[in-house]
This record gives structure tokens, C-alpha cells and sequence, in this order.
């Protein structure tokens, strides 16, 4: 009986030694693919979103240690869109330029990715500001949903 019970002890450590690093192994791929895959879809797959602006503010995004690879960004915070960032194209020289053309109240036509736009809930859950890779001022049209 003891015999038994020791050996069904055994397997089960086995069969949690053999599936707790591979459930493990598959969060850390679709940690690091997920993103890079999002990014890459949503470059291809550009749409416009019409939003209010509230502020824009200049600044530096930092993705990783201790600000090793930071760059600069616009952060703009706006009524009916939530919170975008937009780094594609943006320098040190003309950030806080762009953050002066996003003036409150501005209706703006953001480039997002699709896969972005339809993960909207999903970002905002993970505390994830979407991407924008341009900005139209003369904007005009429905907000986004």
C-alpha cells in the first residue's frame, strides 16, 4: 500500500516537474512574441481614429533597465480615445514642437494599428498606453469606439 502511494507520489512530481517550466515557458514566449507581434501587425495594418485632445506632454519612454533603452515620446492623454503614445517619428529636436500642436480641445486624426484599435479594452486592462505612428491636425470625423 505504501509502495502504491510512494509511486503515484513520484509520478505526480514528474508530471509537475515536466508541466509547470512548459506552462511556464509558454507565458514567457507570448510575453516576449505578443508585443512583438502586436507591433508588427499594427505597422502594417495602420487606421485613423478621430480623438479630442486634452494635454499632450513631452517626454521619454524607457523599455529598459534604468532607462538603458529610452527614447522620446509625445504622451497624449484625450477625451474619447483614452491614452496614446507616439514616439514613431519623434526626436529630442522637435517633441516638445509636436506636444505644443496637440493643444487641448484639437480634434486629431491619429494613425493606430488594427490590432491595437481592437485591443483597446484588453491595453487598458494590462495598464498598456497604445502606440500612434502619426497625427493628422485637420482632422475631422467621428470619434473613435
Amino acid at each position: 500500500m505504501a509502495r502504491a502511494e510512494s509511486s503515484r507520489k513520484r509520478r505526480m512530481i514528474l508530471s509537475l516537474s515536466i508541466t509547470l517550466p512548459a506552462v511556464m515557458s509558454v507565458v514567457v514566449v507570448a510575453a516576449i512574441a505578443g508585443p512583438l507581434a502586436l507591433n508588427s501587425y499594427d505597422r502594417a495594418h495602420l487606421t485613423r481614429i478621430h480623438c479630442t485632445v486634452v494635454s499632450a506632454e513631452a517626454g521619454t519612454a524607457s523599455a529598459g533597465a534604468r532607462g538603458a533603452a529610452s527614447r522620446p515620446e509625445v504622451y497624449i492623454r484625450t477625451r474619447d480615445c483614452g491614452d496614446l503614445s507616439l514616439s514613431w517619428g519623434v526626436t529630442r529636436q522637435n517633441r516638445d514642437r509636436i506636444a505644443a500642436e496637440l493643444a487641448p480641445g484639437e480634434r486629431v486624426g491619429f494613425d493606430l494599428g488594427e490590432g491595437s484599435r481592437k485591443l483597446a479594452g484588453l491595453l487598458r486592462a494590462l495598464h498598456l498606453i497604445p502606440l500612434v505612428y502619426g497625427y493628422h491636425l485637420d482632422a475631422a470625423g467621428p470619434s473613435a469606439s
